[in-house]
Formats: structure tokens, C-alpha cells, sequence
């Protein structure tokens, strides 16, 4: 035993460590900067990062003024959470800073805490005073950082432009081995194992995070807080309810109509179907009773892009707000009722939340006519210039509509027509009189038209399988200086049996656009042209605002906002 220790001995000296060098993660550019106010203790501000080092020593963060002599007893509170927001390091510090108004200063923090290198931490920052009524402000920027995000509170789940690519301004300064990466890759968007649980296997090409990442949350019966978490309690791999989500997704369903396409399962849904082999799906797991913020499990994933969210229960309506949607709980029963949910699915998220579509069907007791000047992508003046060569004039349609049992609405002057408004008139009519816009022109002047004028297609020469069906639902009442494409997917069908099957193919045009414009796995072969004339088109028209700001996801040759 002595002569073993006595070699060990000398042999150590022989061993040489190479010293831990210093590195700095930041986030610093002025581009796009604004002040950020709100982060009281009780509602702190999130910033996801990935961490370079093995040993975090100090983190510098951008305030600005102006800041009153009343609030110099300010604090900063400082907290790192790993990815299951277990506390890893906490520390509150003296705020008293002297600013004046819109003065910016950098002021550094000492930090000491041990990390792994590679992995994601939350940085939570709150104040006493949150940067309201004279009290130093936080500086935030957009799209000048790629390795996280900033949560905001009151909007931890927001995918709309620009809370999305919001981030803190920071430089994290450490230490780490020499020969460890400057900028690890995350192997995974994981970032709680059991609480974020992948859908089948998780894609990597061009890395995790630069896939379409899809989170799947509960609502409904889960309430405000919590999602699946009694899935979980009684099958903590949810097997069961993956399986049915991935029918949902994957599932093949009956022949397509004639002429049409298939379109049921999202991974044969044009244009969809060329983009499902880079989405990822991850399931969120949380606890209704521990889920302070709120968030549904959101945290507990990175790089999210689109969110479903599962409605347990009955329901009798469903939504969208941006890049999310509903989507009925799938169940092991009939195909059908994976039919009916992944119908809801592409209607809500694909149509609604990510092409930002509106409805192309019109309600029953629809009643009367109004025009709309901002339109929707799929909203065109009458004729859809934009995706047909020409159009029926208005006597064409007029001779076509002969045999239509309202047609003689178009003969009617304004009195006689609002007398056959209501549901049961017959015939029953749509008032044009006393309406001003310049797409009413297509009427030539006329003062009814019949109800069923939304019914037919007076595209001609147009893209693909699209149409031309004048009208539009809103609140209760037609839009008639406007036209829609004609997709069943956005409720089509209920006007014409004619209407495309799926989206229209000017539609799925638009959602090319989107996905790649938006959503490159690469920016090595990013359609720069033609994603900055999709951004010109609608910075144009400012009525999609998301489109013109976000449709440049690729800046020379780098990712500027995913």
C-alpha cells in the first residue's frame, strides 16, 4: 500500500490541468432596443439562455433612467433556474442608480455559481419599484439574440411577433475548460424530462431548435394552471395519449374526393406535408397545483414555434389566437373522431394561426351587407386579381344565377330589398345601396344583390384549384366588396361543392411563404428575394403587421429571428 501511494505521489506532478479560461455570453446590440418596465417581484421577467461556462461569475444587464431620488432604495433581485425552475443560484442586490432620463448605463452584478456547460438556465430578474414611476428600467432588444428568449410576465406563452424574439440585454461572464465549445449546440429542445416529453423522435437536423417546434398543452378541464397532469399521474409516458395525438398527426383517412387531395392528417396536408419531417412535437406536463406563472408547462420546452392546446371536455366552439390553435382531445375510438379533431386542427392552427386566414364560410343567418377595408390573405377585391387572370362581369353572373331562387334580387330597389333581408325572406336579398367603397363597382351600380351571390365562383384563369366566391362573414353580416379563394379547410364547402379540397392553391402559396420565410431549418439556402417581396406586400398594406416584421428570419447568411 505505501509503495502504491508513493507512486501516486510521484506521478502527479506529471498531470497538468489546463487552467480555466474566461469567456462572456451577451447580448448587447442597441439594434432594436426599447425599455421594458413591469418586473415586480410577483411578476418577474424570464430570459432563456444557453450557458458557455462552467462557473458563472458576474452578469452585467442595460438599465435606463430616468430614475427619481424617491426610488435610489431600488433593488435587483437575480435568480438562475435550471430547466425544470429549480432554483440553482439567488441573490438580491442594492438598485440605487443615478440616470437621467433616457440615459442607458451597463452595471455588472457578481454572480459565483457552478453551471453545466451546454444546457439551458433561466436568468429571473425582478425589482421592487419593476421600473414604473421613476425607477430604472430594464433594456431589452429583438432579434439580436439566438441562443433563448425573454418570457414576459402576464404573456410566458406569447408566439406573436414581437414578444417572441424580445430578449434581455446581458453579458455573462464565466469561466470554462479551453477545449469546451464557444457556443454549444442544444442536442434537444428538452429542457424538464418528464415535463416536456417528445412525440416520437425528436428531429435534428440543422439542430433542435432550428426545427417547426410544436408544443402540446391541455385545456379545458385542466383550468388556468396545470396540463395532463392526471395523463401523467397515471401514465407517466403518456403513451396512450401520444398514440392518439400521433393519429391525429399521422393517421391516414379515407380516399380523398374525387379530383381532390388528401388533406386530414397534418402530415399530408398541402403544404404541410413538404414541412412535417422538421416538426417536432413535445407534450407539457404540469402540475395544476405548482403552476405559479401560469404557463401550462410552456417553460419546461425550448424554441417553440406553434402551440396546440388540447380542449378536454365538451366543447362547442374552437380557436386560434397566433401560431396556435385548437384542437379537440383525440380519443383510441372510431377514425372519425380523429377526422373531426385534426379537422378542427388544420382549420384553428394551420389556417387561423399560422397563415393568419380568416373564415370562408358563410352562416346561415348571416343577415345583411356591410365592406371591410383590411383585408385577410385570403381576401382579395372583387375579380382576385391577386391568384385569378379575369373574372365574370357582374351580367354574366347575373345570366348564370337565372335559375338561383334569389335572383330576383337583383332587379329590387333599395327599399324592397331590406324588406327581404331576414332569414325565411324569399327571395332573400343582401342591400347594396347606401354602401360606399370602390369594389363595389363590380356591381354596377345595383342596389340588391341576391343572398347566394357568395355561392358561386366567378374566378377565371386562376391559380391552380383556386376560385373567386364574392363575400365574406363578419359578425353576423356579408362583406361584399371583398372575395375569398374557396378552401374547405377555412369552411369553403358550406358555400360551394366546388371549393378546393384543403387550402386553395394561392393559399398554400402563402403558407410556403410563411414556413420559409418565417421558419428556415438553414439559412444556407434562405429565398431572400423572395421573402423580402412577401415582407414588401404586406408592409404595403400594413394590415398584417406580423408578416411585414417577421418575414426576414435570415440576415446575411444568420438566423436574425425564429
Amino acid at each position: 500500500m505505501r509503495r502504491l501511494l508513493a507512486f501516486a505521489l510521484l506521478a502527479l506532478p506529471c498531470l497538468v490541468l489546463a487552467a480555466p479560461v474566461s469567456r462572456l455570453n451577451l447580448n448587447s446590440s442597441s439594434d432594436n432596443s426599447r425599455t421594458f418596465a413591469g418586473i415586480t417581484p410577483d411578476r418577474p421577467v424570464l430570459q432563456l439562455f444557453m450557458n458557455h461556462v462552467d462557473r458563472a461569475t458576474d452578469v452585467s444587464l442595460l438599465f435606463s433612467g430616468a430614475v427619481y431620488a424617491s426610488k435610489q432604495d431600488d433593488w435587483l433581485r437575480v435568480r438562475i433556474l435550471d430547466g425544470c425552475l429549480n432554483e440553482v443560484f439567488t441573490q438580491q442586490y442594492p438598485l440605487g442608480l443615478t440616470l437621467g432620463p433616457n440615459q442607458r448605463n451597463w452595471f455588472n452584478f457578481p454572480l459565483g455559481v457552478n453551471l453545466t456547460h451546454g444546457s439551458y438556465y433561466y436568468l429571473e430578474l425582478s425589482t421592487r419599484y419593476g421600473g414604473w414611476d421613476g425607477s430604472a428600467q430594464l433594456v431589452v432588444n429583438n432579434a439580436r439574440y439566438e441562443h433563448g428568449r425573454l418570457f414576459a410576465p402576464g404573456s410566458v406563452q406569447a408566439l406573436g411577433f414581437p414578444g417572441k424574439k424580445d430578449d434581455v440585454m446581458f453579458m455573462l461572464n464565466g469561466t470554462v475548460e479551453e477545449a469546451k465549445s464557444w457556443y454549444p449546440t442544444a442536442t434537444t429542445n428538452v429542457l424538464c424530462p418528464g415535463r416536456c416529453q417528445v412525440l416520437g423522435t425528436e428531429k435534428q437536423t440543422h439542430g433542435a431548435r432550428n426545427q417547426f417546434n410544436v408544443i402540446v398543452q391541455e385545456t379545458g378541464t385542466a383550468g388556468a394552471t396545470g396540463s395532463f397532469w392526471s395523463d401523467y399521474n397515471s401514465d407517466p409516458a403518456l403513451l396512450s395519449l401520444k398514440e392518439n395525438v400521433r393519429r391525429v398527426l399521422e393517421e391516414a383517412s379515407g380516399p380523398p374526393i374525387s379530383g381532390g387531395r388528401q388533406t386530414a392528417p397534418l402530415s399530408q396536408t398541402v403544404p404541410f406535408n413538404s414541412y412535417y419531417g422538421q416538426m417536432n412535437f413535445y407534450v407539457a406536463v404540469e402540475n395544476p397545483a405548482t403552476d405559479p406563472r401560469a404557463a401550462k408547462g410552456f417553460l419546461y420546452c425550448a424554441n417553440i414555434d406553434a402551440q396546440v392546446t388540447v380542449k378536454t371536455g365538451s366543447y362547442g366552439e374552437y380557436g386560434a389566437t397566433a401560431y396556435s390553435g385548437d384542437l379537440p382531445r383525440p380519443s383510441g375510438g372510431a377514425p372519425w373522431q380523429h377526422d373531426f379533431s385534426r379537422g378542427i386542427l388544420q382549420h384553428e392552427l394551420l389556417g387561423h394561426g399560422i397563415g393568419q386566414l380568416t373564415e370562408e364560410y358563410i352562416l346561415a343567418g348571416d343577415t345583411g351587407a356591410m365592406v371591410q377595408t383590411t383585408f385577410s390573405p385570403n381576401m382579395d377585391s372583387i375579380g382576385c386579381s391577386s391568384w385569378c387572370g379575369s373574372s365574370l362581369t357582374v351580367n354574366q353572373l347575373i345570366t348564370q344565377m337565372a335559375a338561383d331562387p334569389n335572383a330576383a334580387c337583383w332587379t329590387y330597389d333599395a327599399t324592397t330589398c331590406r324588406a327581404r333581408e331576414a332569414p325565411g325572406s324569399s327571395p332573400r336579398c343582401l342591400t347594396l345601396s347606401g354602401l360606399s367603397n370602390p369594389g363595389l363597382a363590380w356591381f354596377g351600380g345595383r342596389a340588391c344583390a341576391p343572398v347566394t351571390v357568395t355561392n358561386y365562383n366567378i374566378g377565371q384563369s386562376c391559380t391552380g384549384n383556386t376560385g373567386c366566391y364574392i363575400g365574406k362573414t363578419n359578425g353576423g353580416v356579408i362583406v361584399v366588396n371583398a372575395a375569398q379563394p374557396g378552401g374547405d379547410i377555412m369552411g369553403a364547402k358550406g358555400r360551394s361543392t366546388a371549393a378546393a379540397q384543403g387550402f386553395s392553391t394561392a393559399m398554400e402559396n402563402h403558407l410556403r411563404d410563411i414556413m420559409d420565410c418565417f421558419f428556415p431549418t438553414t439559412c444556407a439556402a434562405y429565398p431572400e428575394a423572395r421573402c423580402l417581396a412577401f415582407q414588401t406586400k404586406w408592409s404595403a398594406g400594413g394590415n398584417r403587421e406580423v408578416f411585414a416584421t417577421r418575414a426576414n428570419a435570415c440576415e446575411s447568411g444568420w438566423y436574425r429571428r425564429r
